[in-house]
């Protein structure tokens, strides 16, 4: 699920990144957040070019709605969402779904970097670095408390069915509203993962 809201300069990036995916079978549902600029036209030219794009078009409402309905329109096992100013490795999606079949977790997690003008960078805060710092599977996030310091949706994927039977959604209007979604997700999950990939 891609958040798209005045992102044009990003847009063609983001969505190469999930097109070139290594995982075959993905669905790219692209939520346009009645963004101002030129995304649209982008949307329209990657929809119209590959069968696996669906578009919702919707009035401006915040990403955690344009997030919550993505969510809900997905039919895949497992789910992510991602903004459109992010990209992503090529087989990123296929190690973390890998991780996934391999652990039966609920949520799989890969290290986040920062990207600034083509440069990829650590993230700065130490404490969310030591999440990503070594490859685990928990049952509980009593064994590893330390993972509310990674808060982020964009660098995870979650069982759907966990996500919707726990309404493990974003609250909507809410700046950050990643946080008390993926927050409830870890602590409804039977089992997380962690890879050290990026």
């Amino acid at each position: 699920v891609v958040l798209v809201y005045n992102t044009e300069q990003y847009l063609r990036d983001c969505l190469d990144s999930l097109v070139n995916q290594t995982l075959e079978d993905i669905e790219i549902i692209v939520v346009n957040d009645g963004s101002p600029d030129d995304s649209h036209i982008i949307i329209e030219e990657y929809k119209n070019k590959y069968d696996n794009i669906k578009v919702i078009n919707q009035e401006n409402s915040g990403g955690a709605i344009a997030g919550n309905n993505g969510l809900k329109h997905a039919t895949g096992e497992y789910v992510t969402i991602m903004d459109s100013d992010d990209i992503v490795h090529l087989d990123a999606y296929e190690k973390l779904y890998n991780k996934a079949i391999q652990t039966g977790s609920d949520i799989v997690i890969g290290k986040a970097n920062i990207l600034i003008n083509g440069i990829q960078k650590d993230v700065i805060y130490e404490k969310e670095r030591n999440v990503w710092k070594e490859e685990r599977t928990i049952n509980n996030i009593k064994e590893f408390p330390d993972l509310f310091y990674d808060g982020f949706y964009w660098n995870k994927i979650y069982k759907r069915d966990f996500l919707l039977k726990n309404d493990c959604l974003m609250p909507p209007k809410m700046l950050y509203a990643d946080r008390p979604m993926v927050n409830k997700a870890y602590l409804y999950a039977n089992k997380i993962s962690v890879i050290t990939d990026i």
